[in-house]
């Protein structure tokens, strides 16, 4: 194998690398939700907007995907963490 299609496969195993990463991500982002959405009452008051962050924080969605991407090059087992404490 010639050492540009070492690079090649390389290069493809990294952006395979990071996409699984984001899938997991995403993956994640969606597990917390059900979670945080199945511990609400049933019966309550509270009004919440789900365009609050939309006007007081647009990039919201950005920097939280950002942040845990950089963790995850740190700790590749940051989700697996974060998951754990999740139940706690």
């Amino acid at each position: 194998m010639s050492i540009l299609a070492k690079t090649k496969n390389t290069q493809l195993k990294l952006i395979l690398e990071r996409k699984m990463i984001h899938v997991r991500l995403v993956a994640t982002t969606l597990y917390y939700v059900v979670v945080v959405l199945g511990e609400l009452p049933l019966f309550s008051n509270a009004q919440l907007d789900p365009y609050f962050y939309g006007e007081t924080c647009p990039r919201l969605h950005f920097i939280v995907q950002k942040v845990a991407w950089k963790a995850s090059l740190i700790d590749p087992r940051i989700f697996a963490i974060l998951v754990s404490r999740g139940g706690a």
